[in-house]
């Protein structure tokens, strides 16, 4: 997702800066960016708060889409932690580099994960309940609280979407 966000933005003439650790993207995704002027690449863990304020002061961040998460739900069944450090504490570290560096917008790939089972109900905001069962929905569902927070703290326009299953570009 995250690659073809960076194809259409560059298509529409802005600058783009990526930050990732690969810890499930692969590199083969932005090969083809090399050598773009408008494209800047930081392989970084987005938990390293010095490192990512450091990015944030360098570039000229005017919008942060904030697509950095687990998304191999099995390997965190196995180890929660999994879902701490790469969801819920890469949005933490990215709403605070935010709110030191006055960018004001946001927007968050979050998941229909966050409504849990809801077998035979159609899926809306205002039908259903938020109940995850996994701790990926859990962690997307928290993400979405802190992000609601420095939203109201610190004025910041965001929009959340919840994907659901994605397959193909």
């Amino acid at each position: 997702i995250g690659s073809h966000l960076i194809d259409a933005l560059l298509a529409e003439g802005n600058q783009v800066v990526c930050v990732d650790n690969f810890f499930i993207g692969t590199r083969k995704n932005i090969e083809h960016l090399k050598g773009n002027p408008n494209f800047t690449f930081y392989e970084q863990d987005l938990t390293e708060m010095e490192k990512v304020l450091e990015i944030f002061q360098r570039e000229n961040v005017d919008y942060v889409f904030h697509l950095a998460a687990n998304s191999d739900i099995q390997a965190s069944a196995q180890n929660p932690m999994i879902e701490y450090k790469n969801t819920y504490s890469t949005t933490f570290i990215l709403l605070e580099c935010m709110r030191l560096c006055g960018v004001k917008k946001l927007f968050f790939a979050s998941t229909s994960a966050v409504y849990g089972e809801q077998m035979g109900v159609q899926v809306s905001e205002d039908s259903v309940g938020l109940k995850p069962i996994s701790y990926y929905g859990g962690a997307k569902l928290g993400s979405e609280g802190i992000i609601s927070s420095f939203a109201y703290m610190n004025d910041l326009s965001v929009l959340i979407f919840r994907f659901p299953n994605v397959i193909g570009p």
